[in-house]
């Protein structure tokens, strides 16, 4: 029931604690993502519980993020302007390491094994555009809902705002 109870805190102590557990939680997500890719790329089956459990983590984050007002840390995001630069740059960068993880579990589990060493060089171009392409378009339009969600969020929150205060 702690959890729950109102208490005052430290702001420079929530501060620290915040960033700990910011810290934890990238760790334990790019531990649990290694261990997906890992044992796929194996040959073991594909753990759906272990990735559900993990999408559901990243989703929470960003629902409640969202429904606070937040669309991002960056000082970019808190504009009325969708920063499309930087949400661009970051999605090609995660769409490059898919694409990279994507060919490498396929050299990993021998699925090109019986091509030509020139077969197998376009197999992995066309996996890696394809994946590419795919990855950033999808960060970039799930980037683009969060932030209108978020600033829809905003709006309404410092409306209702506004209105107790003129009361």
């Amino acid at each position: 029931m702690k959890l729950f109870w109102k208490r005052p805190v430290d702001e420079r102590v929530a501060a620290e604690t915040n960033k700990t557990y910011k810290i934890g939680f990238y760790v334990f997500t790019v531990g649990i993502l290694a261990d997906i890719i890992l044992s796929v790329a194996r040959g073991n089956a594909f753990n759906w519980f272990e990735w559900s459990v993990f999408m559901a983590a990243q989703i929470v984050c960003v629902v409640i993020n969202a429904r606070k007002g937040i669309a991002d840390q960056c000082t970019e995001s808190s504009g009325d302007k969708f920063p499309l630069k930087r949400v661009l740059g970051t999605a090609c960068l995660v769409g490059v390491g898919t694409g990279v993880v994507t060919c490498v579990i396929y050299v990993l589990r021998g699925e090109w094994y019986a091509l030509a060493p020139l077969q197998i060089a376009l197999a992995a171009w066309m996996t890696f555009l394809f994946m590419f392409a795919i990855t950033t378009a999808a960060i970039v339009a799930l980037q683009a809902v969060v932030f209108v969600a978020a600033k829809t969020r905003s709006k309404r929150i410092l409306g209702e705002a506004d209105e107790d205060s003129d009361e």
